[in-house]
């Protein structure tokens, strides 16, 4: 978000902030990626999470997240000059496509909620050609402008600053307004359902789902907006300290998600700690198998 250039001026880079944000980076994009495979791992490994479009698409958000985390520790590779190109172009569309499966996430969460149209087939492929497609497009024209000279600067393998810079400020704040809209009027509905309801949901209803569904999207969006909106303010006021704070907050956004998402996720916390069990049962059970045939085979041998 450095969109005035502050980086490039002199002294700032052998700074110790600088320095110190370097090492957050490395540090907590290192976490990050390890707990993003982790959230990958539990939703490809559960069968009910894999088969339900909400869990979908957190996973391909996940797997953006896991390609910016890995991507944001090559910043520094200017040494060469394609290499710095292919970094700055994935970089900034695994970002935006991280943002745009946020949108699509919150906009699949006013459908399931609101109402307002039941669709005959899943619209998962249209999610995907969005997820993807419009950072694709993104891109694309980003390069076709600036003529690939956009994307390089002496000091960081992204954008440069100006015009690039302010065109994906004003991207990123315009689907972090999208996705505040499309979570208050969510919001909005499962308050009004809680105030109408009188008495408790009827057996059978999955209320504790779809509170927990509920929980996993606000969590994804406080990740994503909480922690671009100190990079909205470092960009407005250029402060050291916001610098220091935007970059620890998204350096760990893999380790909030996994926590938040997962961990504190009471089924799904619980379906992995039976599919774990289940997984220990089965490698015990040839163990087992061949304990007791040996004891048979002794038994023959013995004469008993």
């Amino acid at each position: 978000m450095d969109v005035r250039g502050f980086l490039s001026e002199e002294g700032v880079r052998e700074s110790s902030a600088y320095l110190a944000g370097k090492w957050l980076t490395l540090l907590g994009s290192g976490a990050s990626a390890i707990c993003l495979v982790l959230c990958i791992i539990c939703i490809l490994a559960l069968k009910q999470l894999r088969k339900t479009t909400c869990w979908k698409t957190r996973c391909h958000l996940c797997v953006s997240l896991l390609f910016v985390q890995l991507l944001v520790m090559g910043l520094d590779a200017t040494e060469r000059r394609w290499l710095c190109l292919v970094v700055a172009v994935s970089l900034h569309f695994a970002l935006l496509s991280a943002f745009t499966w946020g949108a699509v996430e919150s906009f699949n969460m006013y459908m399931k909620f609101g109402r307002v149209w039941r669709p005959q087939r899943s619209l998962f492929k249209f999610y995907v050609c969005v997820g993807y497609g419009f950072p694709a497009v993104v891109v694309l024209t980003t390069l076709a402008v600036s003529k690939t000279h956009g994307y390089y600067t002496e000091t960081t393998c992204w954008l440069a600053p100006g015009a690039m810079m302010w065109a994906f400020f004003g991207i990123v704040a315009l689907i972090l307004a999208i996705n505040l809209l499309a979570f208050v009027m969510v919001m909005r509905l499962v308050i009004t359902e809680v105030m109408k309801a009188k008495s408790p949901p009827p057996a059978g209803t999955d209320d504790k789902g779809q509170t927990d569904r509920v929980w996993g999207s606000l969590t994804i969006f406080l990740v994503l907006g909480l922690t671009w909106l100190t990079g909205i303010l470092y960009a407005a006021f250029g402060s050291t300290a916001l610098a220091i704070i935007f970059t620890l907050t998204n350096c760990l956004q893999g380790v909030w998600i996994f926590i938040f998402g997962i961990v504190m996720n009471r089924r799904v916390r619980g379906d992995v700690l039976r599919l774990m069990l289940s997984c220990r049962r089965y490698d015990m059970e040839p163990s087992v198998r061949f304990t007791a045939s040996n004891t048979m085979d002794s038994q023959i041998d013995t004469g008993k």
